[in-house]
């Protein structure tokens, strides 16, 4: 099954602070977000995103939290602009 996967055209980058992220990223296929890191948060990332003629509303956005999961933080989300929240029941 592995062999149907291709490998991606450029490496995963991996950012450490959103001004990172948004200064390094060229055309992402997909953006994958923690909710809950130590100084920001997945949903302030997504805004920001969203808010930079770079990236329109096509670019899928998701936010993942290690943590239990409410109805809220998955509003927070979707109204930042993700396309999916995933987080533990």
């Amino acid at each position: 099954m592995t062999d149907d996967i291709a490998p991606p055209a450029e490496p995963p980058l991996p950012a450490i602070l959103p001004e990172d992220a948004l200064a390094n990223a060229s055309d992402p296929d997909v953006v994958i977000l923690d909710q809950q890191l130590p100084d920001f948060s997945g949903v302030e990332v997504c805004r920001q995103l969203r808010a930079d003629p770079r990236f329109g509303t096509s670019l899928p956005i998701l936010i993942t939290t290690a943590g239990p999961s409410g109805r809220q933080q998955r509003l927070s989300a979707y109204s930042a602009g993700a396309w999916e929240f995933y987080g533990q029941p």
